[in-house]
């Protein structure tokens, strides 16, 4: 096997594998923002709807070459990715005045209540509705699949092709080079 593939198929293993290990986070964190969505909008769900933003878009903003390709998502869920792309942008990432409208509604609202002559402010937060965590949970567990697949395809050859013994194998990125390494840790 000559080395440019090699560093393909251990380049396509660490990817997908950290991608897969983002959507078991997503997957998680969904399950808990469907366990608080019965109460008023609080830390909790606040809190893990951020979690999943984070979890969910982080492999699809990684650095250009390590980035998740976007042709893995369904065309059914394009709108889905397109809107937590923009919440993490522009809610979680950066608190960008100029925000669409979504199913969560306003993003970056500040709210005033005054009272006499006191005031108190506070900024909203998108919270990810019950209907819309069930779609995300359902999104993460088809992408994990298909990293699943890939991770499973990339093994294969690299084992066909190199000889690996059954045994633990870590795949790494080599400091300050686009270039991955393997070896045997038992």
């Amino acid at each position: 096997m000559n080395e440019g593939i090699r560093q393909s198929l251990l380049k396509n293993i660490w990817l997908h594998s950290y991608a897969r290990a983002s959507y078991q986070e997503v997957i998680s964190f969904t399950e808990s923002l469907r366990r608080f969505s019965s109460i008023q909008p609080n830390s909790h769900q606040r809190a893990f709807s951020a979690a999943t933003l984070i979890a969910y878009c982080r492999p699809f903003k990684a650095k250009k070459g390590v980035r998740l390709p976007s042709d893995m998502i369904p065309d059914e869920y394009a709108e889905l990715h397109r809107t937590m792309l923009t919440l993490r942008d522009k809610v979680i990432s950066h608190h960008d005045p100029i925000t669409p409208r979504t199913s969560f509604g306003y993003l970056n609202r500040v709210s005033i209540r005054i009272t006499g002559k006191n005031w108190k402010s506070s900024t909203t937060f998108p919270v990810i509705p019950p209907k819309t965590a069930q779609e995300v949970q359902h999104l993460a567990g088809i992408l994990q699949k298909k990293c699943d697949e890939r991770i499973k395809t990339a093994v294969e050859a690299l084992r066909l092709d190199t000889h690996f013994q059954d045994g633990d194998y870590v795949v790494e990125p080599e400091e300050d080079s686009d270039k991955f390494t393997i070896r045997q840790t038992t």
